[in-house]
């Protein structure tokens, strides 16, 4: 990582500023533009009432996509593991 240095006619607060604002930046998760998940937040568990969110695999040169529970992927509370994309967003959208 570059170590900045302050230009001479740079003030100590808007310097301070620009720093924090960098940090905050640096550490605020971005959203995924590529992710092809249109119900991603929008859907909770039956089971746990957590939000569904997308998740994309690779096995044998395929792409496999699927919407599962965070509570099942990231909190371990929930046994729901998922549903596969194609079939949900078909389902929910027509």
């Amino acid at each position: 990582m570059a170590v900045l240095i302050p230009h001479a006619n740079t003030s100590k607060e808007t310097w301070d500023a620009v720093s924090t604002r960098k940090t905050v930046a640096r550490n605020t998760p971005k959203p995924r533009v590529n992710a092809p998940y249109l119900l991603s937040g929008l859907i909770r568990c039956q089971e746990c009432g957590h939000h569904f969110q997308g998740q994309s695999t690779r096995a044998k040169k395929k792409s496999y996509f699927r919407y599962l529970c965070a509570g099942y992927n990231s909190k371990g509370v929930c046994f729901y593991a998922g549903i596969k994309r194609d079939y949900l967003e078909e389902a929910l959208i027509l």
